[in-house]
């Protein structure tokens, strides 16, 4: 009886993770249908695909940036902010530990990029932003950042003084028990 208990919670744990899981990569289509990006989250990145970037490298991370920007002599955080820029974070996915390269964030300062009716430049007031991303099925972290979440998709909507200055979307990495970074 006990084994058989084991062997129940076993299954429903495993079936509630793909659920999940399934539900993730369902928020992240409807994103993909709804935003105009180059690449999409959870793309597999190849050589074909690096090959039109600069890799600017990181700890568990590569972020693929402008062919004409040099990532070591540019802040592209800083660059972004005057220059309509998309940048895609590359790292493994679901988590750290199970190896491939897939695009999990992509964050921009590009105009003519949106995501749903977002795009920068545009005007809203915190309200009325969040009011829209509750529409959407996405809620706010906590009370004093721009990040909205629905289960393991993350939009970030960066306002200053009423206009979008930068738009992101990221999905959740994880790490597996037992592994430190």
């Amino acid at each position: 009886m006990k084994r058989l208990t084991i062997i129940i919670i076993f299954v429903f744990v495993i079936l509630l993770t793909g659920c999940t899981r399934q539900k993730t990569e369902r928020i992240i289509e409807k994103i993909s249908q709804n935003s105009n990006f180059e690449y999409e989250l959870l793309t597999v990145v190849t050589e074909d695909v690096t090959s039109k970037f600069n890799i600017m490298g990181g700890f568990g991370v590569e972020t693929l940036i402008d062919a004409n920007i040099d990532p070591y002599s540019v802040d592209i955080y800083e660059y972004m902010l005057s220059n309509p820029t998309t940048y895609y974070d590359v790292t493994a996915y679901p988590d750290y530990a199970n190896g491939g390269s897939y695009i999990t964030r992509i964050s921009t300062s590009d105009p003519e990029i949106h995501i749903y009716d977002l795009s920068v430049g545009d005007e809203y007031t915190e309200v009325e932003i969040i009011e829209y991303m509750e529409s959407l099925g996405f809620y706010p972290r906590d009370s004093i950042s721009s990040v909205y979440v629905n289960e393991r998709v993350w939009i970030r909507v960066y306002l200053e003084e009423g206009i979008i200055i930068k738009l992101g979307v990221e999905v959740e990495i994880t790490n597996r028990t037992g592994i430190e970074y």
